[in-house]
């Protein structure tokens, strides 16, 4: 069930003003790709971004054609957030890190909290990177918010982990996760 709504509302118009810095899904998309992470069009939910450097990133998402494809209405709305949009989050939060090359995976979430259904077409995703309490951390830790069309907000994650892929790893490696 969902949790009481917060109070905040985030304007993503004040906060596309502050960021300036736009980037289409295409820039974004070839960017994780040359990192070696290739996301199918049908997990492309970012569709445009704006951000400043690592300090915050705000995305406009919609759930992809591909990834409509043979649901029905009852099974599309059975989801409180489709998990494509859901993964929008942790591309987003990407976003935020230093650009030096390497992929970060998420590791670990904190905590996750609903407040209403996120809708399919029109929403938002922002991220933010939190501090961290220790300097010799090695992953960047990071807070995501899923907005409605308005800025309110529908969905948290607090402490979303993101860890730097080893680079001694090569790309036709498989790794061993378990």
């Amino acid at each position: 069930p969902a949790e009481a709504q917060p109070a905040e509302i985030l304007s993503p118009e004040d906060i596309q003003q502050r960021l300036g810095e736009q980037s289409s899904a295409t820039h974004i998309y070839l960017q994780f790709s040359q990192r070696g992470i290739d996301y199918g069009v049908s997990f492309q939910a970012i569709k445009q971004v704006w951000s400043k450097s690592t300090m915050e990133a705000l995305a406009r998402v919609e759930l992809p054609t591909e990834s409509k494809s043979g649901q029905t209405s009852a099974q599309a709305a059975s989801f409180l957030i489709h998990p494509v949009l859901l993964d929008a989050g942790p591309q987003l939060a990407g976003v935020t890190l230093a650009d030096t090359g390497s992929s970060y995976l998420p590791v670990a979430i904190e905590k996750f909290r609903q407040y209403q259904a996120v809708p399919d077409a029109n929403g938002w995703v922002y991220a933010q990177p939190r501090e961290t309490n220790s300097v010799t951390e090695q992953a960047s830790v990071i807070v995501v918010l899923w907005l409605a069309e308005q800025g309110q907000v529908l969905a948290q994650m607090e402490g979303l982990k993101l860890q730097q892929i080893d680079a001694r790893t090569g790309a036709n490696e498989q790794v061993q996760w378990l």
